[in-house]
C-alpha cells in the first residue's frame, strides 16, 4: 500500500482535495523539521523523495507558511555555506536539497550544479537519483524546445501561456499497459465501435495516419501512438516548450511520434510533405475553444481529414463552465475572450485558491475545486486564467456541424452520463445522431455538472458513412 501511494506522488498532479492537500502539507512541513536530524531511516528519505516530485507536478500550487519559509531560507544559507571536504557533506547536501525540492524547481535549487559532479553522486545516497535525473531532464526539455521554437517570436497571451507552463503536466508514464485496440476501447472510449465500419480506412490496419492538433505536452498522442504501433501519428502545436517534453518523453517511450511546431488558429495552412495523403483519424480535444475563431481552426482540420476520415473534438460546455464565470467574477477578473494582463504569480494562485476553497459549499464558484486541474499551478491558469477562452451549448456545437458539412457520429460521455442516458431515454425509439444531441441536452439541463470536463463526440464530412455503404 506504501509502494503503490509513493507511486501515486510520482506519476502526476493529484486531485487530492482539501482534507489530504492539508494533511501532506503537514506532512511536507515536519519532513523539513527533520531536517537536522542527524540520520533519516530509508522509508523517510522515499517519502521525502516521492512528496517533492508531487511538488514539483503540480507547480508548487501547495501553501506555505511563514514558519516553512523561514527554514527554507535557513536551509539554502547551509546549503551555501556547507565544505564539501566534510565528511558529512554529501549526507547532509543531499538531504537538503532533496527538502528544498519540495518547496522550488530542482535546477534551480543552491549548488545544484553539484549533482552533475558524477564523483560526489557516488557519494551520495540512492534516492538522490532521482533529482539529478529530473535537474538533467528539465535540461533536456529545455534544448528539445529550442529546435522547434527556431527564430519564432511569442505571437500571444494563449502562446505564453503555454510557454511558461506546458499542458498537461505528467511524468512520461502512461497509467496502464493495453495490449490490443480492443482494450483501448473498452477502458477509455478512444476509439468507438463503428471504427470497424470503415474498411478502408481502420485504424487497426498498418499506417492509419493520425494528427493529434493541440498536442501539448503530449499525453493523448502517447495514448494514441501506443496502441496504434504501425500508425504514422503527428503531434502540433504552437508552444515550444510543450513540443520539447513531447518530444524527449515519446522518445523515452520509444514511440515513434513525429512533433512539428504549427499555430492551429494563425495564417499558415499546416505544411505537410508533398505526396502525402489527407489524415485517417484527426484527434483536438481540448484546443479549438482557446482559437480566436474556433470554427475557423475547425474549418482547417475540416481540410485535413480524408474524405472517408474521423474527428474527434473536445469543447468547453457553457452549462458547466458557468462555475468558472463564478470564481473569476470572485477573483476579479473578467469574462475570457482574449482578457488582457500578465499571469499571476504562484503566490497570487496561492491566495486564488485559498480564497475560492474558503466559500460556502453551495456557493457556485466553489465548484471549481473539484476540477483536477485546480490542484496544480498549471491547471489552475488553464482553469480559471486563461486568455482567451470560449464555451457552447449543444445547439451551437449542432450549428457548426451544419456549417461544416459534418455529420455528427457518436456522442461521447462518461461511464456515469452513459448510465444516466439509458435510464433517462430507456424504452424510446432511438434516434439520429442529430436527435441524439438534443437529448443529452436534456439532460444536461438536469444535471449541469454532466459535462464539466468537455463535450466530446466523433464527426465525418458530409455523407462518407453512406459512400462506403455503396462500395
Amino acid at each position: 500500500m506504501r509502494v503503490r501511494f509513493l507511486g501515486l506522488l510520482e506519476s502526476a498532479p493529484l486531485p487530492t482535495g482539501e482534507g489530504l492537500e492539508a494533511n501532506l502539507t503537514m506532512l511536507r512541513s515536519s519532513l523539513l523539521a527533520m531536517a537536522s536530524l542527524p540520520d533519516w531511516d530509508p522509508s523517510i528519505s522515499a517519502l521525502a523523495a516521492a512528496l517533492a516530485k508531487q511538488c514539483s507536478l503540480n507547480g508548487y500550487i501547495w501553501r506555505v507558511s511563514e514558519a516553512d519559509q523561514e527554514a527554507v531560507a535557513r536551509i539554502k544559507q547551509e546549503v551555501v555555506m556547507s565544505d564539501e571536504s566534510d565528511r558529512q557533506f554529501c549526507c547532509r547536501w543531499s538531504r537538503h536539497l532533496l527538502l528544498l525540492w519540495c518547496f522550488g524547481p530542482a535546477h534551480e535549487l543552491p549548488r545544484s550544479e553539484l549533482l552533475r559532479g558524477r564523483g560526489l553522486l557516488r557519494r551520495c545516497p540512492n534516492w538522490l537519483v532521482g533529482l539529478l535525473q529530473h535537474v538533467e531532464e528539465t535540461a533536456e526539455f529545455e534544448h528539445e524546445a529550442l529546435r522547434f521554437k527556431g527564430d519564432r517570436s511569442t505571437r500571444s497571451q494563449v502562446q505564453a501561456l503555454y510557454e511558461a507552463t506546458p499542458y498537461p503536466p505528467w511524468n512520461g508514464r502512461l497509467p496502464f499497459s493495453l495490449r490490443n485496440l480492443g482494450t483501448l476501447r473498452r477502458l477509455i472510449g478512444m476509439l468507438p465501435p463503428w471504427i470497424e465500419a470503415l474498411p478502408s480506412h481502420r485504424l487497426d490496419q498498418p499506417a492509419p495516419r493520425v494528427l493529434v492538433a493541440g498536442t501539448g505536452t503530449g499525453y493523448g498522442a502517447a495514448l494514441i501512438a501506443s496502441q496504434l504501433p504501425g500508425a504514422e501519428v503527428l503531434g502540433v502545436d504552437f508552444s515550444a516548450s510543450s513540443l520539447g517534453i513531447s518530444s524527449v518523453l515519446h522518445r523515452r517511450l520509444g514511440l515513434q511520434t513525429s512533433f512539428m511546431w504549427y499555430d492551429l488558429g494563425g495564417e499558415e495552412e499546416l505544411a505537410e510533405p508533398a505526396g502525402r495523403e489527407a489524415f485517417d483519424y484527426i484527434d483536438s480535444v481540448g484546443t479549438l475553444h482557446h482559437l480566436q475563431d474556433p470554427v475557423g481552426g475547425w474549418e482547417r482540420l475540416v481540410r485535413l481529414v480524408a474524405p472517408h476520415g474521423v474527428m474527434k473534438i473536445g469543447l468547453y460546455s457553457s452549462t458547466a463552465r458557468a462555475c468558472v464565470e463564478a470564481a473569476r467574477a470572485r477573483l476579479g477578473l473578467r469574462p475570457t475572450r482574449e482578457q488582457p494582463g500578465v499571469l499571476p504569480s504562484l503566490e497570487e494562485l496561492r491566495a486564488a485558491r485559498a480564497l475560492l476553497m474558503g466559500l460556502p459549499h453551495d456557493d457556485p464558484a466553489r465548484r471549481v475545486t473539484h476540477s483536477h486541474d485546480f490542484y496544480s499551478s498549471g491547471g489552475l491558469l488553464d482553469l480559471v486564467y486563461h486568455p482567451c477562452e470560449h464555451s457552447f451549448t449543444l445547439t451551437e456545437i449542432g450549428e457548426m456541424l451544419e456549417l461544416l458539412d459534418l455529420d455528427l457520429i457518436r456522442f461521447q460521455s462518461s461511464m456515469h452520463g452513459e448510465k444516466l442516458y439509458s435510464q433517462r431515454f430507456a424504452g424510446t425509439p432511438a434516434c439520429s445522431a442529430a436527435h441524439e444531441l438534443e437529448r443529452w441536452g436534456l439532460l444536461e439541463r438536469e444535471r449541469p455538472q454532466l459535462f464539466s470536463g468537455l463535450y466530446i463526440f466523433w464527426c465525418q464530412k458530409r455523407g462518407a458513412q453512406e459512400t462506403l455503404g455503396e462500395s
